[in-house]
């Protein structure tokens, strides 16, 4: 049953700046969050957060209220919304399915989990040294779409597992 993989569409979409919250267009299909910003090692627009929450713009003031009101330069914030992926030609006709209420939650969690594992943003401290396992036994492949940047395009739980060795 491991050799079974689901591929998901993670759509992003820049929905504003960490400072002014007022302006942000997220809604209740968003359900992954990332901030970019300067990173006093790395340099300007960093991979800085990866996250999730059924309550997006909650997550955001905690967060603008804590590590992120030090930050030296401006805070841009994508979300995204999670589909499954079916074909590149509903895909391109912008027909993809989006986020709803039935998708399991679990999986969300997964793939944020797949996200941070893959991308090892500077401010995650959970989910950097445990490799994502498949979801019930089934891989997971995910494409990162829309306005992914600094994402990878595509990650897996596939590539991104540590090999078990027999000792």
């Amino acid at each position: 049953m491991a050799d079974l993989e689901r591929l998901y569409d993670v759509h992003w979409e820049i929905v504003g700046n960490l400072g002014d919250l007022k302006s942000f267009s997220v809604t209740e299909q968003h359900v992954l969050y990332q901030l970019c910003g300067h990173h006093s090692l790395y340099g300007p627009s960093q991979l800085l957060y990866i996250g999730r929450s059924e309550e997006i713009q909650h997550r955001l003031e905690s967060h603008s209220k804590s590590w992120a009101a030090g930050e030296s330069d401006v805070v841009h914030v994508r979300a995204a919304t999670v589909g499954v992926f079916s074909t590149w030609e509903q895909w391109v006709a912008d027909k993809r399915p989006r986020y709803d209420q039935r998708i399991d939650v679990r999986l969300v969690a997964a793939i944020e989990i797949l996200l941070i594992y893959a991308h090892q943003p500077a401010y995650n401290s959970q989910s950097l040294a445990t490799a994502p396992d498949p979801l019930d036994g089934v891989h997971l492949r995910i494409f990162n779409t829309g306005k992914y940047a600094p994402l990878l395009p595509e990650v897996s739980t596939r590539r991104y597992r540590d090999v078990r060795r027999p000792t």
